[in-house]
């Protein structure tokens, strides 16, 4: 029906994937939120973590053995390209 497919837009706003892979990523933290979408005011980039919890053999493993794990191992980091501003 349309409602439900309004809610799974709105989920796919927030993943992030690539047009030759299946996978998409949903960020599990709040941060996402400060992300301007805008192509031409963007205050954000995204990198792969180099936190200790990022499962780094993720990054080359089949997506189908990524699938079959419970739990999760790739991060990505968010980084300000500009200075957050109250409000803005």
């Amino acid at each position: 029906d349309d409602e439900s497919e309004k809610r799974y837009q709105l989920i796919l706003n927030y993943c992030f994937g690539h047009p030759r892979s299946s996978l998409l990523l949903f960020p599990s933290s709040s941060s996402v939120q400060f992300i301007n979408h805008s192509s031409k005011k963007s205050n954000a980039k995204i990198q792969w973590s180099d936190s200790d919890f990022q499962s780094e053999e993720w990054l080359t493993e089949p997506l189908e053995d990524i699938k079959a794990r419970k739990k999760t191992g790739l991060m990505f980091d968010i980084i300000a390209t500009k200075d957050i501003q109250l409000g803005a």
